[in-house]
């Protein structure tokens, strides 16, 4: 069992590593979005896409490893219980247990910590996009957003009284 607890160590250790990467990946993106340098952004929504996939790949292990450690009742879990895993750990070697479960809690709050950094940029994005749609309005005199369809099915665009331009 204990090759099996060092597998599992290792998962998560490299685990730690994507999360704070990822983590700088996000903040990268957090002050382009603030100073609206958007020049590389694409590239780091890439590299983030990338970085998803693989934490979602070794998570995934890491929840197989995990699995092989629970009885049989737990097999199936997708989604690991702190108190499950403290108090299987609890019968291993202090020293083990006490380093997985280290990791496991720095694991945890840096997937937090990447969670809330993604929904401020999410939050920033939406409300870029929301600014954005108020100036086509006043610049084109249409909602993009608001569309009706005529007698051919062709999308017509509901015009305002005046537009900038006119004006």
């Amino acid at each position: 069992m204990s090759a099996l607890i060092t597998k599992l160590k290792n998962v998560i250790e490299s685990e730690i590593v994507l999360v704070q990467s990822l983590h700088d990946l996000l903040k990268t993106e957090y002050d382009m979005l603030t100073s609206r340098n958007l020049n590389d952004l694409p590239e780091i929504t890439q590299k983030k896409e990338a970085q998803f996939k693989t934490l979602d790949q070794t998570g995934r292990q890491r929840i197989r490893l995990f699995a092989q450690c629970i009885p049989s009742e737990n097999q199936l879990k997708t989604h690991i219980d702190e108190k499950v895993l403290e108090n299987r750990l609890a019968h291993y070697d202090d020293q083990y247990s006490t380093q997985l479960l280290k990791n496991w809690r720095t694991l945890k709050s840096g997937l937090l910590r990447c969670k809330r950094q993604n929904e401020v940029n999410g939050r920033l994005i939406n409300a870029s996009r929301r600014n954005l749609d108020k100036l086509l309005i006043a610049v084109k005199g249409y909602n993009p957003h608001s569309q009706t369809y005529d007698k051919k099915g062709q999308a017509q665009y509901q015009k305002g009284s005046r537009t900038c331009m006119q004006a």
